[in-house]
């Protein structure tokens, strides 16, 4: 969905239906999808508005232990 060319799109039409890109969006790892795909695949599915692109969260770093 994110790399995919236009021909790559036309070869899925009627395999892949609504549900199943649903299901990739709603299941989405963080890091997979830049905000310009996240965007476009919640318009194409009717996510309006578009929730938040799934971010890694960072450890938090821990404060130095006293000697």
């Amino acid at each position: 969905m994110v790399f995919g060319t236009p021909d790559d799109l036309r070869a899925l039409r009627g395999i892949v239906g609504k549900d199943d890109y649903l299901e990739v969006l709603e299941h989405a790892p963080p890091g997979v999808f830049d905000p310009r795909s996240w965007a476009y695949w919640n318009l194409v599915c009717g996510r309006r508005p578009a929730p938040p692109v799934p971010v890694r969260s960072l450890l938090q770093p821990t404060p130095p232990r006293p000697d």
